[in-house]
């Protein structure tokens, strides 16, 4: 499940970096799309220690660590 989240964002990412590679500017927008795809996959990561580590653990991380 993580693999297939992984795969997407890097597929994503290599998408856009083909897109805007023939820009002199390219390097703004290449920024913004970098740092969203970064904060998605962090956001996606953070959901699953939190509440899918419950189901596939039989106990929170989170809740343990803390």
């Amino acid at each position: 499940m993580m693999q297939d989240a992984s795969d997407e964002c890097l597929n994503m990412e290599d998408a856009s970096s083909r897109v805007y590679q023939r820009v002199n500017f390219a390097w703004i927008g290449q920024d913004v799309i970098v740092g969203t795809v970064l904060l998605g996959c962090a956001f996606l990561y953070d959901i699953f220690w939190v509440f899918v580590s419950k189901w596939w653990f039989h106990e929170s991380v989170m809740i343990v660590v803390a």
